[in-house]
């Protein structure tokens, strides 16, 4: 049986709920990104990283190695391709300072913002984050731009549950060569799936006639509010450091 976005989210119990939930995501995703050290991303990602745990547990986590599988042979490009002191030369390939430090950075805030992100997208009903973002005066062409993005992201990590467990069923990761194989099977097939089910949905929101106005009518009461500080007052300090 494959697990749904949505059947996560409606078992989520998160320690902060409602409203408050999108604006410390916010807040939170804002001082990492402007983070100046890589201490204070780390932190925020190990934080929300916790946060996520606690509200969906361990097994959902696993859709975050599908943008970690995308984001891999950019950091390789970064790795070898960035002028600086040479440290180490393989062939053609040479890593340098800069190129590592370039990479390392660039992987932490990754990471970091992912973990925020996955925290949102696992333990948050799209309604909630709808009716947030629209009382926060947000344009409504934003807001539905936020809705394709977020169904492709649900349609991703449907795809990808799908497609493991096929490969898993027919032994596609026995061995390393085999698994090596499977994972650019999957990679390519999953690219061409996801951007087929997203016309889909396009196709099948103009059938509904909808007009651009988001489908979000329920209200939920923001709870929380002790762990949010919490939250918040570590990022701050830690950002202050």
């Amino acid at each position: 049986m494959h697990t749904t976005l949505e059947g996560v989210q409606q078992s989520a119990t998160p320690a902060i709920r409602g409203p408050l939930q999108v604006y410390v995501v916010v807040f939170a995703l804002g001082l990492t990104l402007a983070a100046p050290t890589r201490l204070g991303q780390a932190v925020a990602g190990l934080c929300f990283l916790g946060l996520t745990i606690d509200a969906v547990g361990v097994g959902p986590l696993r859709w975050l190695g599908v943008p970690v599988f995308f984001l891999a042979p950019g950091l390789a490009v970064v790795l070898v391709t960035a002028p600086g002191a040479v440290l180490y030369e393989l062939g053609p390939l040479t890593v340098t300072d800069t190129g590592l430090q370039t990479a390392l950075d660039t992987t932490v805030r990754s990471l970091a913002t992912l973990s925020i992100l996955a925290y949102l997208i696992a333990s948050t009903p799209v309604s909630t984050v709808v009716l947030t973002l629209r009382k926060a005066g947000l344009p409504n062409v934003l807001v539905e731009l936020f809705l394709y993005v977020y169904r492709a992201i649900a349609t991703v990590m449907a795809e990808a549950e799908r497609m493991h467990t096929a490969a898993t069923a027919r032994v596609g990761f026995g061995n390393r060569r085999a698994t090596l194989r499977t994972m650019k099977l999957l990679a390519s097939a999953l690219f061409v799936r996801t951007i087929d089910r997203v016309e889909a949905l396009d196709e099948s929101l103009r059938a509904r006639c909808y007009d651009g106005e988001p489908p979000a009518q329920a209200h939920v009461e923001s709870e929380g509010y002790g762990y949010a500080l919490g939250v918040l007052v570590l990022l701050v300090g830690v950002h202050l450091l």
